[in-house]
């Protein structure tokens, strides 16, 4: 599977296809919000810069991340989760982040 990363310049209605998240962010994609986050501030090699993590969740009620490294577009598996709120072990950085991102909220 391939992605297409677009920057959006708002004030010209143009879009900018994108290599790189700055080479100092990642940012963590789920299906109803996206965190994007400075990588300095975590310890170093426990998030990828010009990464994007992308959250899926799957018909059987599970959900999984991948790991969209984009310089070299390549994709990895991150991580894997259970709704019933296990985490397949270990935990990660990576996973906290993006199980926050996988949240399903309801609305009352």
């Amino acid at each position: 599977m391939i992605y297409n990363v677009y920057r959006v310049d708002r004030d010209t209605r143009t879009l900018f296809p994108v290599n790189s998240l700055g080479g100092r962010h990642a940012l963590f994609m789920g299906r109803r919000c996206s965190l994007s986050v400075p990588i300095e501030v975590f310890p170093s090699g426990s998030i990828s810069a010009d990464t994007i993590y992308l959250t899926k969740i799957k018909a059987e009620g599970s959900k999984g991340t991948r790991a969209y490294h984009l310089p070299d577009r390549s994709i990895t598996p991150a991580a894997c989760y259970n709704l019933d709120g296990s985490v397949v072990l270990p935990h990660t950085l990576v996973d906290c982040l993006a199980l926050c991102t996988a949240i399903e909220y309801q609305d009352d």
